[in-house]
C-alpha cells in the first residue's frame, strides 16, 4: 500500500490543477488538502512520535513532565577543574553601611616632640595692687649707757651690746665726745664697732688740727651689715691719741636683723 501512495497524490494533484477554476475544481481542492492534512497528523515537521525511545523519532513527556529516564544520558565523571579565568570588571559601589558600634580605645601613644614657641605677644596691663600682707616680725636688739668716762689711749670698750641669733644683721651705734683742754694741734679720737671674732666693721674719728681750744660734745656716728652663723654680740670700742682730756658720754647700739 504505502508504494501505491505516490501514484494516488499524483493522480490527485492533476485533477486538482485540471478542476481550480470550476466550482467542482474548488470543492476538490479542499477535498485533497484535507486528505494531506490527515495523512500527516502523526508526524511533526516530517518526524513521527513514539511512546517508547526509537531511533529518529520524538518521545512524549512523563506523567511528572519529565523526559524518561531511558533517554537522559548518564552522568559523567566530574572532568578537571579549569584555569581561573581572567578576572571580570570591578562593580558599581555598593550603597554605604550603617556604622558599627565605637571599638574599645586604644593605648596611648608616645608624647610627641614639643611644638616651636609662639611668637611672644604684647606685654597685658598690670594687674591691681593686691591686699596688704600680714605685718612680719622684727628682731632687734639694742643696749645703751650714759657715761661719762674716759676714753683712754687704748682700745677700750665703751658699750657692749646683747647676744644675737644667727643672721644677716644691721648694726648702728652712737656715740658722744666730750673734749677739753687739748693744746697739741694734732688731737685725735677714735670709735668702731666690733663683733666676736671680726673687728672694725666700721669706724668714725674726730680729729681737731687747732692748736688749741676745747670742743664739747662731739658725735660719732657707725653703721655696718653683718652675717654670722652662730650666736655673736656687737661692741662700740673706743680710743684717743692722748693729746687732750676726752670723756664719751650717751652711748647707744642697734642690732635689726634682717635676713
Amino acid at each position: 500500500m504505502n508504494k501505491r501512495l505516490p501514484l494516488a497524490l499524483s493522480i490527485a494533484a492533476v485533477l486538482l490543477a485540471t478542476l481550480a477554476n470550476t466550482g467542482v475544481g474548488q470543492a476538490a481542492t479542499g477535498l485533497v488538502k484535507s486528505a494531506l492534512f490527515a495523512k500527516n497528523a502523526g508526524t511533526v515537521n516530517g518526524i513521527k512520535a513514539a511512546r517508547k525511545p526509537a531511533p529518529n523519532k520524538l518521545i512524549a513527556l512523563n506523567a511528572q513532565g519529565k523526559l524518561p529516564a531511558s533517554v537522559v544520558p548518564a552522568t559523567g565523571t566530574q572532568g578537571p577543574k579549569g584555569e581561573t579565568g581572567p578576572a571580570g570588571p570591578q562593580g558599581l559601589a555598593g550603597p554605604a553601611g550603617e556604622q558599627g558600634p565605637a571599638g574599645p580605645t586604644g593605648a596611648t601613644g608616645a608624647k610627641g616632640d614639643p611644638g616651636p614657641v609662639g611668637p611672644k605677644r604684647a606685654t597685658g596691663a598690670t594687674g591691681p595692687i593686691g591686699p596688704q600682707g600680714p605685718a612680719g616680725t622684727i628682731s632687734i636688739k639694742t643696749a645703751s649707757a650714759t657715761g661719762p668716762a674716759d676714753v683712754g689711749t687704748t682700745w677700750s670698750n665703751v658699750l657692749i651690746g646683747p647676744d644675737f641669733s644667727a643672721g644677716t644683721y644691721l648694726i648702728f651705734a652712737k656715740v658722744t665726745m666730750d673734749i677739753d683742754d687739748y693744746q697739741d694741734d694734732s688731737f685725735l679720737v677714735q670709735c668702731r664697732i666690733d663683733i666676736v671674732g671680726k673687728t672694725g666693721l666700721d669706724q668714725s674719728s674726730f680729729w681737731d688740727k687747732s692748736s688749741s681750744g676745747e670742743n664739747d660734745y662731739i658725735p660719732l656716728n657707725m653703721m655696718a651689715t653683718v652675717t654670722v652663723a652662730a650666736t655673736n654680740h656687737a661692741t662700740i670700742v673706743c680710743q684717743d691719741n692722748g693729746a687732750a682730756n676726752a670723756d664719751w658720754r650717751d652711748a647707744k647700739l642697734y642690732a635689726v636683723k634682717v635676713a
